[in-house]
């Protein structure tokens, strides 16, 4: 079976379209404007948009995290405080930890 990429990128648009306050459909969505559609301002502005409305949303706030260590001089401390505030939410997330854990040791903190 052969998948039409242009038919999945549409139907991840409609999806969110549908329910754009859903915190996995707007990671995914981010994830499809940064990767498959090069339009990284307006994968930004999706997960800005949760970010405000919920703070440490657990998908939104790992996309934005891997898009910010992802940039050609990788904001590193910009993605553990996205992380650390998250973990503030939900303290036993295991991916948030182990990411924050990775980029405070890139930050030498600890």
């Amino acid at each position: 079976m052969r998948i039409d990429r242009d038919k999945a990128i549409e139907s991840r648009l409609k999806a969110y379209e549908l329910d754009p306050y859903n915190d996995f459909l707007s990671a995914m969505t981010a994830g499809t404007y940064k990767y498959s559609l090069n339009n990284e301002e307006k994968a930004f502005e999706i997960l800005d948009k949760i970010l405000a409305k919920t703070p440490g949303a657990n998908w939104c706030s790992r996309q934005k995290s891997l898009f910010l260590s992802d940039s050609p001089y990788g904001e590193i401390g910009k993605s553990f405080i996205i992380l650390h505030k998250a973990l503030q939410k939900d303290p036993n997330d295991a991916v948030h930890l182990e990411w924050a854990s990775g980029y405070a040791q890139m930050l030498d903190l600890i």
